[in-house]
């Protein structure tokens, strides 16, 4: 694999978000996947709320498990909040 390197500068306030394919492509008993936009909307009304950084974590991953088929979860599942303070 090939990667670039980039800098981006974040400020008090910003938040960055990684997380793993298992996140996007966990699927629930109907073989839907849980997908970005789905992330996307819980990530809105957490900017809305000031949580702290594990609050965001644990949010995701509540979202996602409750999504997710009971005990379906076939891939890795990894989430790093880092909020700038």
């Amino acid at each position: 694999a090939e990667f670039v390197g980039t800098t981006e500068p974040l400020h008090s306030g910003d938040v960055l978000l990684l997380f793993s394919d298992g996140l996007p492509e966990a699927r629930n008993a109907s073989e839907q996947e849980y997908e970005k936009s789905r992330l996307w909307g819980l990530l809105n009304s957490l900017v809305a709320q000031a949580k702290p950084a594990q609050a965001w974590v644990d949010a995701i991953l509540s979202d996602v498990r409750e999504f997710a088929a009971p005990g379906e979860l076939a891939d890795d599942l990894t989430v790093v909040v880092v909020r700038v303070l």
